[in-house]
């Protein structure tokens, strides 16, 4: 049996060792990914009721990171986050943090917050700045991204930008409590690494994209060979069926129905193991 040289030398090379990224909470309930599950986390680590020092490590790392952008001086005591705030024109701002109370007030400070994960920037951020009543160097409008864009024109003089990345970054570097409660540790640094992750899965070229560029041609004959393997299972499979008296049924790349048609009973035969 003669093999492609392409399979030979794909077979000598050194191939990147799979990377197991650990799942987390947000990943076994797919809303990793949410913005408004994500607001809703960052507000609870905001919310002064629920812990008083993780509020202020959550408030006090953002601040940091708004300090070096903004000439303003934002001066926090108490606080709270709200979320999905209505706005004047029936918009919502996805997060405010504020000090007082659900009202306006001359000496409130506030944060006007909109917090983007993969949608695109559709939103009358002036609208929400219009809406927060607090006088002009009192608040601050923060775009929370993945990456770094640009702020709309019409309201680059309100708001920055702030990465998701930046944040957690301020958290890591002020550090975590010593006498934090292990379920709180958990569901904090289970939501840090979520984010970072996020951040690394879209801003980085992993070690198995870089190979499949690198030796595409080789990759793909490869490929070629998996699923000559799969069709040769398959045809036994229907080869088998046939000796025995029962059919085959399905189109799955990993499994087959075989009906016993007399008995009306169907069994599922999944090969992907086999392949592995």
């Amino acid at each position: 049996m003669t093999f492609s040289l392409d399979l030979i030398e794909l077979l000598a090379m050194e191939t990147p060792v799979e990377q197991q990224r650990r799942d987390g909470f947000m990943d076994i309930v797919d809303l990793q990914y949410h913005e408004n599950t994500i607001s809703g986390i960052y507000a609870y680590f905001l919310n002064k009721k629920k812990n008083a020092t993780i509020a202020d490590l959550f408030l006090n790392s953002l601040l940091r990171v708004v300090m070096k952008r903004s000439k303003k001086q934002i001066e926090f005591g108490n606080h709270f986050c709200q979320l999905q705030r209505q706005t004047d024109k029936g918009n919502r701002i996805d997060m405010l943090i504020k000090t007082g109370n659900e009202g306006f007030r001359s000496d409130d400070y506030a944060l006007i917050i909109e917090n983007k994960i993969f949608s695109n920037l559709h939103n009358d951020l002036l609208d929400y700045w219009d809406s927060v009543k607090i006088p002009v160097d009192r608040k601050i409008g923060i775009l929370l991204t993945l990456r770094p864009i640009p702020v709309p024109d019409n309201v680059n003089e309100f708001f920055i930008n702030i990465t998701h990345a930046e944040w957690m970054h301020e958290i890591r570097s002020i550090g975590l409590p010593c006498d934090l409660d292990a379920h709180l540790y958990i569901y904090l640094t289970d939501f840090v690494r979520n984010m970072e992750n996020i951040v690394t899965s879209t801003d980085t070229f992993s070690e198995d994209a870089q190979f499949f560029f690198q030796h595409t041609s080789k990759v793909l004959r490869a490929m070629k060979t998996y699923d000559a393997a799969r069709d040769h299972v398959i045809n036994q499979l229907k080869v088998f069926a046939e000796k025995i008296g029962l059919q085959v049924y399905g189109n799955s790349s990993g499994w087959r129905h075989v009906w016993d048609y007399k008995s009306h009973v169907y069994y599922a035969i999944g090969f992907d193991q086999t392949l592995k």
